[in-house]
């Protein structure tokens, strides 16, 4: 069973339902997460609504509903999902997808496909490279600032070259959900950063090249705005600041410093 965790805060007017119920129809072997981080909008109310209609369309794919009472964060929602997940004796991986659906929930095919190739792997990072028969659509403007901000990450706290850190699709083994979601984030914005680091923490850059692998995405579609204001592009330097600072200390804490 795979758990897929979806993040919502204010999707209310955003969400696209009909895209969503044409997924539905072709997954197997799920268990949809909707986490609703707080929303002051109608998300609750749209999300109890998805549920009742998504028994006539595939009665085979559960789907579960976290309201929090407040809102935490994307990171923080994320995990508040993969800690109720754990608690399902019959979830052996969990995943994580963007509520635009900017990377389609049918690409949990190809990702689980790239983690059953090789059984040392833990983590599948959805990666956003453009090649022959993908269809990667971005703008200029976030493909060059995502490519700024993986030269500065993989130049200063990764200690493998990673691509794209920050694609919103990602699929991970129930043991390593245990490791890398067991404490609050740091950062709000850059924990799939955090996430990475985590693992550094704990393996050797041998393993990690061994439990870590990045799957070209075969869908990835551009959707509207991020919700990451200029104020918290700001703040990016500090965070990675306190990534840094975090993974430096539980170094030393582990003898490894």
């Amino acid at each position: 069973m795979i758990d897929i965790i979806i993040p919502c805060y204010n999707e209310a007017a955003r969400f696209n339902k009909k895209l969503f119920f044409s997924y539905l129809e072709n997954l197997e072997q799920v268990h949809i997460i909707f986490v609703n981080d707080g929303s002051t909008d109608g998300t609750r109310e749209m999300l109890n609504q998805i549920k009742t209609e998504s028994i006539s369309i595939n009665e085979k794919t559960p789907i579960t509903i976290l309201n929090l009472d407040k809102n935490m964060g994307k990171a923080e929602a994320i995990r508040e999902g993969v800690l109720f997940s754990m608690q399902n004796p019959k979830t052996e991986n969990i995943a994580y997808f963007d509520a635009d659906f900017s990377t389609p929930l049918t690409e949990i095919t190809n990702l689980y496909r790239a983690m059953k190739e090789d059984t040392k792997r833990e983590m599948i990072l959805g990666s956003r490279i453009k090649k022959a028969g993908s269809t990667i659509e971005r703008s200029q403007m976030r493909h060059y600032s995502g490519r700024i901000m993986a030269t500065i990450v993989n130049n200063t706290i990764l200690k493998i070259p990673i691509y794209d850190t920050q694609c919103g699709a990602k699929l991970i083994t129930k043991r390593c959900a245990e490791i890398i979601f067991s404490e609050p984030f740091v950062s709000r914005w850059l924990f799939d950063i955090e996430l990475i680091s985590r693992l550094q923490v704990r393996y050797s850059k041998k393993s990690l090249k061994e439990i870590m692998y990045e799957q070209p995405l075969k869908t990835w579609v551009e959707m509207g705005d991020s919700k990451i204001r200029f104020k918290d592009l700001l703040r990016i330097p500090y965070q990675l600041f306190l990534i840094y600072k975090k993974q430096t200390n539980d170094e030393k804490n582990l003898g490894k410093g």
